[in-house]
């Protein structure tokens, strides 16, 4: 059983007791008695929660995951109660506020469950959640990538390696422009996103191309282009685009586009540009809108 499932265990008892916990606050909000059934169903979810964080990860682990707990997970345990509570009360009883105030709490329950459902989208992706069980994958906001003032327009974000390797990368694209350009850089620790093409580096990107209905596929090696890889594949603008990086321990790398491979190096690649990594997108002098989700990546 790896960390992630372990995680998921204590973070699906540790979120859920609050559905419960909402039922009865917003119960004792309306003078109702206090409902002794989920008050204890909410008590034995965090307990289960709690004990589960201390057999799995034992006293240290316990109480480190307590505060990680509590602080990434406040936002979403406050937006489910909120999204019960001011629900319930406009559902049940609308008229019993003026239409100001009800306007608010009709906005917060709108709020609330949008953070909900963003928390809980990542997942939807079923590859993603299969990978994030499966291989101990580390999650990262979606994000929208537009034109910016930088070199080529471009728009990044750094993928969070903490200095180590890494060993596998996914995320899907869907852009919303008819000119893009989106994929992800490596460089070494020393390196930046920008200029793009420079030494020590990889770039795998796809683009748009003259035909709305495909798209093509480029890899730089060391500023190089790779004429070896100079293709381009059906695009359905209905569906994200899937791309996927991984690295075997002889340091030789495979790129994924929909689940079949389109690049593999014949050499090995400096295991040093692994270090460092980049999501990017840019519009070389043209708008550019690309949205980047599902992403996932594993470090050695």
């Amino acid at each position: 059983m790896n960390d992630n499932f372990k995680n998921s265990l204590i973070t699906i008892f540790g979120t859920t007791w609050t559905i419960p916990a909402g039922l009865v606050a917003f119960s004792l909000y309306q003078n109702h008695n206090l409902d002794v059934f989920l008050a204890l169903l909410a008590t034995i979810l965090i307990l289960i929660a709690l004990a589960l964080s201390y057999i799995f990860f034992g006293p240290k682990g316990f109480i480190s995951r307590i505060f990680i707990f509590i602080k990434t997970q406040f936002l979403t345990l406050a937006s489910i109660i909120l999204f019960i509570i001011f629900g319930g009360l406009l559902t049940s009883s609308p008229e019993a506020f003026p239409w100001k105030e009800r306007i608010g709490m009709f906005l917060i329950s709108v709020l609330s469950g949008y953070y909900l459902v963003n928390k809980i989208r990542p997942f939807a992706n079923l590859r993603l959640t299969k990978s994030f069980f499966k291989e101990n994958l580390e999650l990262m906001d979606k994000w929208v990538a537009t034109e910016t003032n930088n070199e080529q327009q471009t728009d990044y974000r750094e993928i969070p390696l903490s200095g180590r390797p890494l060993e596998k990368l996914v995320f899907t694209i869907r852009p919303a422009s008819s000119f893009w350009r989106a994929g992800f850089k490596l460089t070494d620790p020393n390196g930046t996103i920008l200029p793009l093409r420079s030494n020590n580096s990889l770039i795998f990107h796809l683009g748009s191309t003259e035909n709305e209905d495909r798209f093509g596929i480029t890899a730089y090696i060391n500023g190089e282009w790779v004429e070896s890889l100079n293709k381009t594949l059906l695009f359905n603008r209905q569906n994200p685009v899937n791309i996927k990086f991984e690295v075997n321990e002889h340091n030789f790398i495979k790129c994924y586009v929909n689940d079949q491979v389109e690049f593999e190096s014949t050499e090995r690649i400096n295991p040093r540009i692994l270090k460092k990594a980049f999501l990017a997108a840019w519009g070389d002098g043209h708008n550019m809108r690309v949205e980047f989700d599902s992403v996932g990546f594993l470090t050695r």
